[in-house]
């Protein structure tokens, strides 16, 4: 019995490891389905208002998506930093890393929001056959 339960352990770690695993996925998993469960209220929201309004909350959240893929690249590799330095126990590297990931997502924010802010237009019709013609029809 011994010898069955050291193999398991070698092939898939220790029990211990699965929980500190899991105490730290299911947060980031909830957030994750939390954010997805917004898009898809919205979506049945504006379902009732028209296509062109259910359009524009689709490619709202398109626009949403990509800068979310775009942080939470950016974070995770910040995140690898930090814990490679957490596990060396270098207290300054892990406030270098934090730094990074929080410099950088600034850094990725503020020219989202220019551009969004400054040039929606182009911002929401850059796959749109019509260009600028749907936005006409939503601002008139």
């Amino acid at each position: 019995m011994l010898v069955k339960e050291n193999s398991r352990n070698s092939l898939f770690g220790s029990a211990k490891f699965y929980k500190g695993a899991l105490a730290i996925a299911v947060p980031i998993m909830v957030q994750q389905l939390i954010q997805s469960l917004v898009s898809l209220i919205d979506n049945f929201m504006v379902s009732g208002l028209g296509d062109i309004c259910m359009s524009g909350v689709n490619v709202a959240g398109q626009v949403l998506f990509i800068f979310m893929v775009y942080v939470n690249t950016i974070c995770t590799s910040g995140g690898i930093f930090l814990t490679q330095f957490f596990g060396a126990k270098d207290k300054s590297g892990m406030q270098q890393a934090f730094r990074f990931k929080l410099a950088m997502g600034l850094a990725a924010a503020v020219p989202y929001i220019l551009v969004c802010v400054v040039f929606p237009n182009h911002v929401l019709c850059r796959d749109s056959d019509d260009d600028l013609g749907m936005y006409s029809q939503l601002s008139s």
